[in-house]
């Protein structure tokens, strides 16, 4: 293992003590809302709902029966923003979709149009086909928009390349300004655009990176670097440091640790200037939450479960569905490699809620990915293999899931496990074949790499069916997966919490293939990283294999495939004294009987 694991583990003093002032603003945060319940209230949330139906869809209507097309256009526009706001994607498809046929119409052609309208509606319909999975589409609207917001956005390599020095001197030359507090005021138009240009530019960066082509980094890149521009040029600081923040995440995806810590902590020492109402209270919780993913992918899970509760906590009480999505989500990731599983049952019911209340696909195809995971790797259920395959067979070929490259990867390879363990090779050939299809479709993030990883075990579980019942194929199946070992191997650069279980996937492969010596030092590396992120859930598992493969003085028994398929459920309430065997409840990793004088051999050829 290279030494960028153990750097991003061992975090400065500064950033510490830095984070630390963090955690208690956010506690400070939460104590004010506790005093001033009704106030913070008023400030965080509206009744958005309320107000668009009674007043913006009357006053639109209006305005088109009066023949008043440009102030119609304008408040389908904001019937629109305000669907987006609250997640109602079909109805500000509606509205969009009559502000299109408004601009067609005979009426409307001699009404010239404003430009930064114009350019609200493309950055509108662009984020709708992003809800929609429709990925093309988006980056079509947004490369539009951003051209009528006079920030273009190149379509080539070389124009990438001219462009991002561009862009790198003048990030340069807006950090000596803020060092000399040099500012001036910005007129309210031009802050409008700036705005826009860091909405559009902010999904055109996240729309890059899920593209696995290795160009798209750059483009990645250079769309996070514009955001921060936009931003430090409105000299709003609730802006900046959201695309500090983001910019962050951006080299976290990439693998660049310099980046991803100094705009980390420049992020955290800017929000302590912010005021904590309205706009600079939900940066603060857009950040605390953006810290724990990133406190994740490194392996400090004791500080992205302290992050997680309190971004939690707070977005309950600002009413924001979407956000608190994304917190739960990697909530329950920090606490189940902590094991503490009667917490994960908890945000689990949390999730399963917020998933039915706010009837979305996507936390719905999280919350049951999850619910396969403590199936087979926690020994326990909360909602049965059988709910979970329904509803991927239900939903698979749902637009918005299908473009979930990450998340379809995770649920099809889970499955795929599952039938391989019990031996049910018949079942198994589906979805491990369409885990396949996605895997060179998926990004560097930390989901996507949790997804590689069990579509490493299908194949390793694959690889030992060969050895003893298909030795003829033993060959390719081998190549296979160890190129996407080291292609997952790779990935962990960016995602350090994810060693542990890939170096117990390759003891494993090691072990199988006949190499006991090196599987055994890969064993042991797995275990000091275990103790080096914190990750108890594989270390319980990596002290069963360890003991079944070397130690162990007679045959053991597999608690899992005893349990299997009907796991003892986990309800509301419950505690680990209801489940006393539950950390040896793994599914054991068998090694299979090898011909040692020719383990591997060569395809027999029919006579001809």
């Amino acid at each position: 293992m290279g030494i960028l694991p153990l750097l991003c583990h061992l975090v400065s003093g500064r950033a510490e003590e830095i984070e630390k002032e963090f955690l208690e603003r956010l506690d400070e945060i939460i104590h004010q809302s506790d005093r001033d319940w009704e106030k913070i209230k008023c400030l965080g949330s509206c009744e958005c709902e309320d107000i668009v139906e009674s007043v913006f869809v009357p006053l639109a209507r209006h305005c088109m029966a009066m023949g008043e097309y440009t102030r119609g256009l304008y408040y389908l526009l904001e019937c629109a923003a305000a669907y987006l706001h609250l997640s109602n994607n079909y109805m500000a498809f509606c509205n969009l979709n009559t502000a299109e046929n408004l601009i067609k119409s005979v009426d409307f052609r001699a009404t010239v149009i404003n430009q930064f309208e114009e350019a609200t509606f493309y950055s509108l319909k662009s984020e709708v086909c992003y809800n929609m999975g429709q990925m093309n589409l988006t980056k079509k609207f947004i490369r539009k928009a951003l051209i009528l917001l006079n920030r273009r956005f190149p379509f080539t390599l070389i124009g990438v390349f001219f462009k991002t020095l561009m862009e790198e001197s003048k990030h340069t030359s807006h950090q000596k300004k803020q060092q000399f507090l040099y500012s001036r005021s910005k007129g309210e138009k031009k802050l409008a655009f700036l705005y826009q240009q860091g909405h559009c530019l902010s999904l055109l960066w996240q729309l890059f990176s899920l593209d696995t082509a290795t160009n798209s980094k750059k483009f990645c890149h250079l769309a996070a670097l514009m955001k921060v521009n936009s931003a430090e040029e409105s000299e709003d600081e609730s802006q900046i440091i959201s695309s500090y923040s983001e910019f962050s995440l951006c080299c976290q995806m990439m693998g660049n640790q310099d980046k991803w810590m100094k705009y980390e902590l420049m992020a955290i020492q800017r929000s302590s200037h912010l005021r904590v109402i309205g706009g600079g209270l939900l940066t603060t919780v857009k950040l605390a939450q953006s810290l724990a993913y990133m406190k994740l992918c490194l392996g400090n899970l004791p500080l992205s479960i302290q992050l997680g509760y309190r971004a939690h906590e707070m977005c309950v009480r600002l009413k924001k569905p979407k956000l608190d999505y994304l917190v739960l989500c990697m909530l329950f990731k920090a606490l189940f490699l902590s094991t503490r599983y009667q917490d994960c049952v908890q945000v689990l019911s949390w999730l399963e809620q917020l998933a039915v209340v706010e009837e979305t696909i996507i936390e719905m195809a999280c919350f049951f990915s999850y619910c396969l995971e403590l199936l087979l790797y926690a020994g326990f259920s909360f909602k049965s293999f059988k709910e979970c395959l329904e509803f991927i067979q239900r939903n698979e070929k749902n637009c918005i899931l299908m473009s979930q490259n990450s998340i379809m990867l995770g649920l099809y390879s889970s499955v795929a496990i599952w039938f391989a363990r019990l031996q049910q090779w018949g079942n198994f050939k589906e979805p491990f074949e369409k885990a396949r299809r996605l895997l060179r479709r998926t990004s560097a993030s930390f989901f996507a790499t949790s997804g590689f990883c069990r579509f490493l075990e299908c194949e390793i579980l694959m690889l030992r069916k060969h050895l003893e019942e298909r030795p003829e194929l033993v060959r390719e199946t081998r190549t296979k997966t160890l190129k996407d070992l080291d292609q997952v191997l790779s990935r962990c650069s960016t995602s350090p919490i994810c060693y542990p279980r890939v170096y117990h996937l390759k003891a494993y492969i090691l072990l199988v293939l006949g190499n006991e010596e090196q599987s055994q030092i890969y064993l042991s590396q797995a275990f000091q990283l275990c103790d080096t992120y914190g990750n108890l859930l594989e270390k319980s598992w990596l002290e069963i294999s360890n003991e079944w493969w070397f130690t162990a003085k007679g045959p053991m028994e597999d608690l899992w495939l005893k349990a299997a398929p009907d796991f003892p459920k986990w309800e509301i309430g419950m505690t680990e004294k209801d489940f006393p065997e539950i950390h040896k409840t793994k599914y054991l990793l068998r090694v299979p009987a090898l011909d040692i004088n020719n383990p591997f051999p060569e395809p027999e050829i029919p006579d001809v």
